[in-house]
């Protein structure tokens, strides 16, 4: 009898440790492969659809999942933004040194 309640409870444990493993570590474990994507190659969208059913969970995972998709998709729009009000800056510093090349010279001839 004592090695039946030993075995239950080994199995029990052995259960509970996979279901663990299954329903928290796994989706932890997908998210974070999510992330070294989006670390290679900075794409929000191919997150969201690294995460695919996993986002579409309606638990706290799902929420997460979810999260972590719309963060690096709203990253990549800062960046974008970024990137064009510094191309932007970077055209209008160029435009005011070419004018103030210009009224150097034109004011030179004048004298």
């Amino acid at each position: 009898m004592e090695i039946a309640n030993t075995l239950y409870r080994g199995i029990s444990y052995v259960s509970i440790l996979l279901l663990i493993i299954f329903l928290l570590v796994r989706p932890l474990l997908h998210m974070q492969k999510a992330v070294h994507i989006y670390e290679n190659n900075k794409n929000g969208q191919n997150v969201r659809e690294n995460l695919g059913k996993l986002a579409k969970r309606r638990d706290e995972l799902g929420a997460l999942a979810l999260s972590l998709a719309d963060m690096t998709e709203e990253i990549d729009r800062y960046i974008e933004d970024i990137k064009m009000r510094t191309a932007e800056k970077e055209r209008m510093g160029a435009e005011s040194r070419k004018n103030s090349l210009r009224d150097k010279c034109s004011h030179r001839r004048i004298q």
